[in-house]
């Protein structure tokens, strides 16, 4: 019998990161296929979680005025080649930021030059609708938000009796 190997885990980090009662997203010009996603990225070898989730915050957002709130909690996606380790954080925003914003983040990785993250902020209430395949996280806020959701969001086209 000829069993494949174990693949590896890649440890990540995402960050929901809250201004009110906003959820702060970006799109990747390069990438549009990604859509809008929210921050995160790999956890170094050796690097703590947290660490890491600063570090990435900083790396692709330009904001160091953000503070952590909540540890959303944590799930798995498996590839073929790759298991990736998701670990989710709720950070909220500690001093102003703008609207919206560019912010450019030197990659260390086969792309060369910079990668371009195109930041605004989008209401929590309609984050879920928003956000790419996998991220959809923002039911673990509403513990964090619960003013932010005052009954379930449900799209007009999903209702009964809608044509």
């Amino acid at each position: 019998m000829n069993f494949s190997p174990a693949p590896s885990v890649k440890r990540k980090v995402l960050a929901y990161i809250t201004h009110q009662e906003e959820l702060l997203v970006f799109r990747q010009e390069d990438y549009p296929y990604f859509g809008i996603q929210v921050p995160g990225g790999s956890i170094e070898s050796g690097e703590a979680i947290v660490d890491a989730l600063l570090r990435e915050v900083y790396e692709e957002t330009g904001l160091k005025a953000v503070q952590v709130v909540d540890y959303l909690g944590s799930f798995w996606k498996v590839g073929q080649a790759r298991m990736r380790e998701y670990h989710a954080f709720h950070l909220q925003l500690t001093a102003p930021a703008p609207r919206r914003w560019r912010h450019y983040e030197e990659f260390s990785g086969a792309r060369k030059g910079p990668i371009a993250f195109d930041f605004f902020w989008v209401p929590l209430r309609d984050a879920d609708w928003t956000l790419f395949r996998g991220q959809e996280m923002v039911p673990w806020l509403r513990r964090s938000f619960p003013a932010a959701f005052p009954q379930p969001v449900i799209p007009p086209a999903l209702t009964m009796g809608a044509r």
